[in-house]
């Protein structure tokens, strides 16, 4: 059950990434259909790798995944579209800025990036995005408005994820007894959620917030935060208290357990949290 609602959340935020690639104007130059294609496959593989994969074993066994290969190709796309964006006019510019800012997004937050693809994938964020809005403002009210909204929120869409990447973690019980101290007394989860909460308040998010792709991705983003707590709690104390783990440390995680699910509840008006697992 926490395996599948784990890839249910994973599912949840690749229908916002694919949501935001198609909310965007219809493609009309044969090259731009082709990078939107690209970022579709691309984008869909980045949310797999995100997920945790499937325990099988024998015939239909799958090979590891190379984080990195997808992160690559994800900026390599990006920097194609840019180099695309330059030389094209009107709200094409601004649609090929957007699969390139869309794709440096991916390209710098998918777990296991090289470190130095994602550093180059985020300044092209930032330059996709600086250039995209002034296209957007050129175009005045020609402007595409569905692929200058998606330009705006890129840099948004880097700051939170690498906010809320530490928060993501695990995705299986510790089988050691000093693997269950570490949890126990790690703190991690808590200091990234105080730096998450930091981020939410930043312009670039603030001002983003009035845009229904922004809203989306930031419910999704919070319930997956929340429902890591309630795992992390819920392991803590499966029954009986696990080797290592002091009472004061599960009461803890169940006091940050209890904050998250309360912000969540105010923030999205009361809303269930359901079944995470």
């Amino acid at each position: 059950m926490r395996r599948e609602t784990a890839t249910r959340h994973m599912t949840a935020r690749l229908a916002t990434i694919v949501l935001l690639a198609f909310l965007a104007a219809a493609c009309t130059a044969r090259s731009l259909d082709d990078a939107q294609t690209r970022f579709d496959t691309l984008a869909a593989e980045a949310a797999r790798q995100s997920s945790p994969p499937p325990r099988v074993t024998g015939p239909q066994a799958v090979s590891p995944i190379v984080p990195g290969g997808t992160s690559t190709a994800l900026l390599d796309l990006a920097t194609t579209s840019a180099e695309a964006a330059e030389k094209a006019s009107g709200p094409t510019r601004v649609a090929f800025w957007r699969v390139a800012a869309l794709s440096a997004w991916q390209a710098a937050t998918i777990p296991g990036a090289d470190p130095a693809t994602a550093t180059n994938a985020v300044a092209l964020v930032d330059r996709a995005s600086r250039q995209g809005a002034e296209t957007c403002g050129t175009l005045g009210a020609n402007a595409p408005v569905r692929d200058c909204a998606l330009v705006t929120l890129a840099p948004a869409f880097v700051l939170l994820d690498q906010g809320s990447a530490p928060m993501r973690w695990p995705n299986e019980k510790p089988r050691t007894a000093e693997a269950w101290r570490s949890l126990a007394a790690d703190d991690t989860l808590a200091t990234a959620v105080r730096d998450y909460e930091r981020r939410l308040e930043t312009p670039s998010v603030v001002n983003a917030r009035r845009i229904p792709a922004m809203q989306a991705y930031l419910r999704e983003t919070d319930l997956a935060i929340l429902c890591t707590a309630q795992r992390r709690r819920s392991w803590l104390n499966d029954g009986q208290l696990e080797p290592g783990v002091s009472i004061e440390q599960f009461e803890a995680s169940v006091d940050l357990t209890n904050s998250l699910k309360d912000s969540f509840q105010k923030r999205y008006q009361g809303a269930s949290v359901g079944d995470c697992g």
